[in-house]
């Protein structure tokens, strides 16, 4: 399959570099989140409509359904989580 076109080891360095340039005021990551993921995969010149499934639909451990943020079969599974969500799992609970 056909990912894109591919670039030189100096066009992915410079695009990385306007990449985190463009997106490091970004505040809203529920809103912004795929749009990030296209513009990232671009920088190493990447169509994600080609290889790529957003929000692809799986069964979980328990059983119930639940979506993937990104699924590139055989290549990469992306699932973001909010930095609340980070950091009360990383916050131990305290008892009263």
């Amino acid at each position: 399959m056909d990912t894109g076109h591919r670039k030189s080891w100096d066009d992915i360095r410079r695009d990385a570099t306007r990449f985190a340039k463009d997106w490091r005021l970004a505040y809203d990551e529920k809103s912004q989140a795929q749009s990030f993921l296209v513009a990232f995969f671009q920088v190493f010149g990447v169509e994600t409509r080609q290889v790529a499934t957003f929000e692809h639909r799986t069964k979980l451990l328990d059983g119930s359904q639940g979506f993937i943020d990104l699924l590139w079969k055989g290549c990469i599974l992306i699932e973001r989580s909010s930095s609340s969500a980070c950091s009360s799992a990383s916050t131990p609970s305290q008892s009263i």
